[in-house]
């Protein structure tokens, strides 16, 4: 007799229709038998079915493979996060921009460097103080004058008003000897600490002015006489 089984066979039916085919009921049902156990190794269960439901719901869909193929694309790799601290490592920290400002606070501006090549135009340069120094050795101060001046007098006084060719050669050979060498480099040194070019060019004219004056002393001298000529250099002196 067939045994029942939970698959969908009809094993009642099978052996039926076998026997009334000529089949031996005990061939029939054995046949029916074999049928049935190979129909339960190839076909699922409710248990087999319900076990696969549950494991099909741990498993990933087409949809959400693909959704993680697409953020995986936006994901970086080992190489570019290495390539991308390389270059981080040659950027400037906020120390160092804020380090870097400060140095710059301390340096001179375009105006400021503009500003002082303006002043350093107007100061004389050392060539034209020496310059100037090595002319003020060639020339008569204003108390050299003022004594030669006076020796005039002198002279006018003994010799009624009249200058010899010999008292003015003396006058002319004292002068030279009156400006002393320490005045001169006082002067000197004064200049290469305060001199402008404008006080360089005023200091000029005021020396053209005495050596002029100088001149004409001595060509009054040796022309008219030391009485006149000491009255003509006492009002162009005064002047």
């Amino acid at each position: 007799m067939a045994r029942p089984n939970p698959t969908p066979f009809d094993t009642h039916r099978f052996v039926k229709r076998m026997t009334e085919a000529g089949m031996p009921a005990a061939q029939a049902e054995a046949l029916a038998d074999e049928q049935v156990t190979r129909l339960d190794s190839q076909l699922a269960t409710k248990q087999d079915v319900a076990e696969l439901t549950a494991r099909q719901g741990t498993l990933a869909t087409k949809e959400s493979v693909a959704e993680l193929s697409a953020r995986q694309e936006t994901l970086a790799t080992k190489e570019s996060v290495a390539e991308l601290a390389a270059q981080v490592e040659t950027l400037a920290t906020k120390e160092s921009v804020a380090e870097l400002a400060a140095r710059v606070e301390t340096l001179a501006t375009k105006e400021s460097v503009a500003e002082l090549a303006a002043q350093v135009e107007t100061l004389a340069t050392k060539e034209s103080v020496a310059e100037l120094a090595a002319r003020v050795e060639t020339l008569a101060t204003k108390e050299s004058v003022a004594e030669l001046a006076a020796r005039l007098d002198v002279v006018a006084a003994r010799q009624d008003g009249l200058a010899t060719k010999e008292s003015v050669t003396e006058l002319a050979a004292r002068q030279e000897t009156l400006a002393s060498r320490e005045s001169v480099a006082e002067l000197a040194a004064h200049v290469e600490t305060l001199a402008t070019k404008a006080e360089v060019a005023k200091l000029g004219t005021e020396v053209a002015v005495l050596k002029a004056r100088f001149g004409l002393m001595l060509w009054l001298i040796s022309s008219v006489g030391g009485g006149v000529a000491f009255l003509v250099v006492r009002t162009v002196w005064a002047g």
